[in-house]
């Protein structure tokens, strides 16, 4: 459209006319081949950037099937580690327990029985009083508590009494 009008401004030829203009000189537009510079650069750098995409990927893959061995070995290790830390703590009280053996044969060995070195420090003093059973002490403990079990005996015949079923269901009976 703008150039049926800028052609019947210019010459005044009608359209009809128009069929026979040539163009004798054909420039390039520089921004045109700007942009398709421009269009080809990005179109290498996204094939570029796709096919790193792809190759990281891949090694993201290889890196997960890795991880996956590793945390497999990690586990075993794992549970070597327990077994041997509980054998280390076994073995440990062993060693304790052997180490206060030898001592105490160490100690009963060198201990002489047969000659104490034990030093009189005061003659033993005989009492005065015997000692002997305390009747009277005796005589109130029995008292109270025979008290408190016949008190609690009551309470016990009075709550079986009152709990006692009056009659059996008609059920238990067989009618």
């Amino acid at each position: 459209m703008y150039f049926y009008d800028a052609t019947k401004k210019a010459g005044g030829e009608l359209p009809a006319n128009l069929s026979k203009l040539q163009i004798t000189n054909e420039e390039i537009n520089p921004v045109y081949i700007n942009f398709k510079q421009t269009k080809v650069n990005l179109k290498r750098r996204l094939a570029d950037l796709e096919a790193t995409q792809r190759e990281l990927q891949d090694e993201i893959k290889k890196a997960q099937a890795d991880l996956k061995v590793l945390q497999a070995e990690l586990a075993e290790k794992e549970m070597i580690d327990q077994r041997l830390a509980e054998k280390i703590k076994v073995l440990r009280n062993n060693y304790a327990m052997l180490s206060r053996k030898y001592e105490e044969t160490r100690l009963a060995e060198t201990a002489q029985f047969g000659e104490s070195n034990i030093m009189l420090l005061a003659p033993a003093i005989e009492p005065v009083e015997p000692v002997g059973p305390r009747k009277m002490l005796n005589m109130a403990v029995a008292g109270v508590l025979g008290v408190m079990v016949s008190v609690f005996l009551v309470f016990f015949l009075e709550f079986w009494r009152k709990s006692a079923p009056v009659g059996l269901p008609d059920s238990v009976d067989g009618k």
